[in-house]
């Protein structure tokens, strides 16, 4: 009995030394934590801090409003192309036998950056579903490059909806029929076209529904685009980054809280215009301006107007200017940095996801 209540006490006091080191350890980790913390009160109190959050929030800012897309962004686009195809560099993956990424200037990695920028499951998802699209010889969207992948991707979202997930047939079919009209629409239009037949059905497929129930791609295509692309409804055209193309912004309510709206590119002397994009979509506030009606199924509106009469673009600097107003950045905060000279610089570089 005498050596049963040792045993008992032995293991009581093995078990309060074990506890006393827990606690003596958790009081070190206490101590340190309040030395960090004491330590980060301290360095969050300091200029660079504050200078540094508000870049992050301009940074945050611009992304929302302006489409801004960051070199740092870019990179992760790059490493979840690696991660997605299981490669070491993005430059060789191969899609129906060509190395899509391989030659992307910077403008095809901004649209690859808008569908490519992790390796989530629904990213992983929607890539192997534009794979095998991209790889089956019936599939009429083919793909040369990033920017096609990227649209073939979009497509297949939208083909989708409404159709069961497994239903790869039916997800084709309906890709291969808007095609078809498409390009025997743009084939027969000598208006403004997309910038690709691919981006045409990718954009078709999201948008036309906005139209009207019962508008056709047509209605989409050209009656949307004429009455749309004007120069009356200009709101601004801008040159890109480098000064290689001058994209100009088009909108107006038509009234029941909806709005118009469209982005062209051009040649920097408004030569060669193309079609980024295009919607119909309801607005949370009704905006001032002009209330047009919303076109009506074959509708014959008059033909849009050059893109040489559209207002001239603003220089650079007086575009950034313009465009901090929407985003929240004061330009008096030009004292602590360039904010121009940053927007155009190494870090940050316009790269708008028109889809």
């Amino acid at each position: 009995m005498k050596y049963s209540k040792l045993i008992d006490m032995n293991a009581k006091f093995i078990d309060f030394h074990l506890f006393v080191q827990i606690m003596n350890e958790a009081s070190r980790k206490i101590q340190s934590i309040n030395d960090a913390v004491r330590i980060m009160d301290t360095v969050t109190k300091e200029a660079w801090v504050t200078e540094t959050r508000d870049l992050y929030k301009m940074k945050g800012n611009y992304e929302t409003h302006e489409r801004f897309t960051w070199h740092v962004t870019n990179d992760a686009t790059k490493s979840a192309v690696e991660e997605i195809w299981g490669v070491t560099d993005y430059r060789t993956v191969s899609v129906n036998g060509k190395l899509i990424f391989k030659d992307m200037d910077i403008y095809a990695l901004a649209d690859t950056t808008c569908n490519i920028s992790s390796n989530s499951p629904e990213t992983i998802e929607e890539v192997k579903l534009a794979m095998k699209l991209a790889e089956d010889q019936n599939c009429k969207m083919k793909v040369s490059n990033a920017r096609d992948f990227r649209h073939l991707i979009n497509a297949a979202r939208e083909a989708k909806l409404n159709i069961a997930s497994n239903d790869y047939n039916g997800i084709l079919n309906k890709i291969n029929i808007t095609y078809t009209e498409v390009d025997r629409i743009m084939q027969a239009d000598a208006g403004m076209p997309f910038l690709s037949i691919n981006s045409a059905v990718a954009h078709t497929l999201k948008h036309m529904k906005e139209c009207g129930p019962n508008a056709s791609i047509k209605d989409y295509l050209q009656t949307l685009r004429d009455t749309v692309i004007r120069p009356e409804n200009s709101t601004g055209a801008v040159y890109s980054q480098f000064g290689t193309h001058i994209e100009t912004n088009y909108g107006e309510t038509t009234g029941g809280g909806r709005y118009r709206f469209a982005v062209t590119r051009s040649g920097v002397n408004g030569e060669d215009p193309k079609i980024l994009t295009m919607f119909h979509k309801k607005t949370n506030v009704n905006q001032p301006g002009q209330q047009n009606p919303p076109p009506q199924p074959g509708q014959q509106n008059p033909p849009p107007q050059s893109a040489q009469q559209n207002p001239a673009p603003q220089p650079a600097a007086q575009s950034a200017q313009n465009l901090s107003a929407s985003s929240g950045f004061s330009f008096a905060d030009r004292s602590r940095f360039n904010v121009v000279d940053f927007i155009t610089g190494q870090m940050l570089w316009l790269g708008p996801c028109f889809y």
